[in-house]
């Protein structure tokens, strides 16, 4: 990439597991602008990051956007006063992160934790494929969870005020990311049902969902950035070829998971080299 050219570049890691985009709108104002970047770039997942960015589908002790007064972004803060967050901030919640920086056997059963719970996501995001299925078997009508409504255009005001907080967010990212003289780009990412190998099973989704395909949020998103001048790359339209060509999941690992869940080792190999070739696409 020319606009790379004689330049040492240097990558910074920000992603923090199961953060939606308003964590990471104030990450950005915290630990991001400390390094002086001349690129940031936001990963976003449609499989949860649209929902954890409304109380009520993630009701977690987490902080919020919401749509004030003069209709602008307003942070609500309010889950400092509940109890999960006090107990997270007490001295034995800070001892055990202490343990954790400076102990090799706490931070292997960490990752083991960590670990089994990829597992189990992927586990469950599968299960909801299976019983999605073995519902549509039983009855002609069907009603897709949570998750799988993301392929859906929004019927309801719960989802309305969940795409309208996101889209907010990105604006908002850059905006910001702009006056302390850098670019923004999105980068949206795949889910596992998206990109399956089997194509039967997608169509089979697909079909169930009663969507012309599942790819609605990837398409809202682009559509919303070329609107608003943010550069973006969707992964999942090339994720999805690969697959169709190679018969390699990109999701999931070994056993019943395989294609369901986070990205395996080559998903993150593809991904990445996809990244690679349109990053100066990207920042042009």
């Amino acid at each position: 990439c020319p606009a790379f050219s004689g330049k040492r570049v240097e990558i910074l890691s920000f992603g923090v597991s199961g953060y939606g985009t308003a964590q990471e709108l104030l990450m950005m104002r915290e630990r991001v602008f400390k390094y002086s970047p001349d690129l940031v770039l936001l990963l976003v997942t449609t499989n949860n990051d649209i929902t954890d960015n409304l109380r009520e589908f993630k009701q977690s002790p987490i902080p919020y956007y919401t749509v004030g007064d003069g209709n602008q972004l307003q942070l609500d803060d309010s889950f400092r006063h509940e109890r999960t967050f006090k107990v997270r901030n007490s001295w034995y919640s800070r001892l055990g992160v202490w343990l954790r920086n400076r102990i090799r056997f706490v931070q292997a059963y960490i990752e083991l934790h960590r670990a089994l719970k990829y597992r189990y996501d992927a586990w469950r995001e599968r299960q909801e494929d299976a019983a999605s299925q073995a519902a549509a078997r039983r009855s002609e009508t069907f009603e897709a969870g949570v998750d799988s409504q993301i392929y859906r255009e929004p019927a309801d005001d719960s989802w309305r005020k969940a795409w309208d907080v996101t889209e907010r967010l990105f604006s908002e990212m850059k905006t910001e990311v702009t006056a302390h003289g850098a670019k923004f780009g999105v980068i949206i990412g795949s889910n596992g049902v998206q990109v399956l190998p089997d194509k039967t099973v997608r169509e089979y989704f697909t079909k169930r969902l009663g969507v012309p395909d599942l790819y609605y949020p990837n398409r809202r998103i682009a559509s919303f950035c070329k609107a608003n001048d943010i550069p973006v790359l969707d992964l999942a339209p090339e994720l999805r070829e690969y697959v169709e060509k190679t018969g390699t999941a990109l999701h999931g690992f070994e056993g019943d998971n395989v294609g369901y869940g986070h990205w395996n080792q080559t998903g993150h190999k593809v991904v990445g080299e996809t990244i690679g070739r349109h990053l100066c696409d990207l920042i042009r």
